[in-house]
């Protein structure tokens, strides 16, 4: 009796094997590919940025689209601090950075920084919560840089 067991135990896990373990392979394959994406095109967008020293209209819907086409629902946002050197009263100088609503000049020493925060969950987080019941975080990073 024990032997029947053991058999159809063994069935069933090798069932769950050979279906459910290509299918996370491929979602986490996706997943990786779909965030390596989304960072080169943020770098590219800065990149184009620090180089050029302006934007325009066109340039960032067509930077949230290509960040919006890769396979996640994001929130992204681009932020401008400029540069202020201000007198210390020593007779030296400090520099700050100031938040800016204008995206479209940008002036030597400006920082741009663009925020990508992942809204909903990817497939291979659903896959992983819903067989292990694991939750990864969700798809966030920020990167900078500063106008030449």
């Amino acid at each position: 009796m024990s032997d029947i067991f053991s058999k159809i135990l063994g069935i069933v896990l090798a069932f769950i094997l050979l279906a459910f373990g290509p299918l996370t392979i491929n979602a986490l394959t996706s997943d990786l590919t779909m965030k390596r994406a989304s960072i080169n095109e943020v770098t590219n967008f800065i990149n184009k940025v620090t180089d050029s020293g302006r934007t325009t209209e066109a340039e960032l819907a067509d930077f949230y689209l290509g960040c919006a086409s890769h396979g996640v629902v994001a929130d992204v946002t681009v932020k401008r601090y400029v540069k202020i050197v201000n007198p210390d009263g020593k007779g030296g100088t400090y520099t700050s950075y100031v938040l800016s609503t204008d995206l479209s000049k940008w002036n030597r020493g400006d920082v741009v920084q663009v925020t990508f925060k992942a809204i909903d969950w990817t497939g291979a987080q659903r896959i992983l919560w819903q067989l292990l019941k694991m939750a990864q975080p969700k798809f966030e990073f920020t990167l900078a840089g500063k106008v030449r």
